[in-house]
């Protein structure tokens, strides 16, 4: 289940970090169906591979301020095109709007530039936490509760490169891992054009 693959996912809190927050609890699971047309060019491009290994993956992202979907059982997708949460419901992901969200303007986010650290795409993790750490923009506070929103993906991976470098700019591969314990936390799956996933 989606809450399982959440929990197994990492250690929440970390025994090593002090003061580590704890893991937080899934309040609701919501399910995105996707277009047709979506569906079909996910299914054409896992087609063309010789030996396709499609994966569920996590996504964190970002969301307008004044929206509150997934959260607040009263309000649909809002139609705010600042709001990638709703806009990846309504009509999957899109490369060219690829590190357009606020973490660009923190310290990492401007120390590794429009392309990202693993060139421009589309980023997804087996590690709910490393995901986390993208989608405190959609924090909110309901009914007393801090909630936010992630996304369970299906993620069809490609060519895969093994890398311990904090940044990557090389050929336009499908998929890059990057190797645990060697300057990062978690892997990351880069897919270079929307087709290649898919919100669950």
């Amino acid at each position: 289940s989606a809450v399982k693959q959440f929990n197994d996912s990492e250690v929440w809190p970390d025994p090593s970090q002090p003061g580590d927050p704890p893991r937080p609890k899934i309040v609701k699971v919501m399910q995105v169906w996707n277009t047709k047309e979506v569906h079909e060019a996910y299914e054409k491009y896992k087609s063309t591979l010789a030996n396709p290994k499609e994966t569920r993956r996590f996504h964190g992202t970002t969301m307008d301020t004044a929206c509150e979907f997934g959260m607040n059982p009263n309000q649909p997708p809002c139609n705010s095109d600042k709001c990638a949460v709703c806009n990846i419901c309504r009509s999957s992901f899109r490369v060219d709007l690829a590190g357009q969200g606020p973490n660009r303007n923190t310290p990492v986010g401007k120390s590794l530039g429009p392309e990202g650290r693993y060139g421009r795409g589309l980023y997804f993790s087996r590690h709910s936490r490393k995901s986390h750490d993208y989608n405190g923009d959609t924090a909110r506070d309901i009914n007393g509760k801090s909630l936010r929103v992630m996304f369970l993906c299906k993620v069809v991976e490609g060519e895969q490169h093994v890398t311990d470098k904090l940044k990557l700019q090389g050929p336009d591969l499908d998929q890059i891992v990057r190797v645990r314990g060697q300057g990062g936390t978690a892997d990351s799956v880069v897919a270079n054009g929307g087709d290649r996933n898919g919100p669950l």
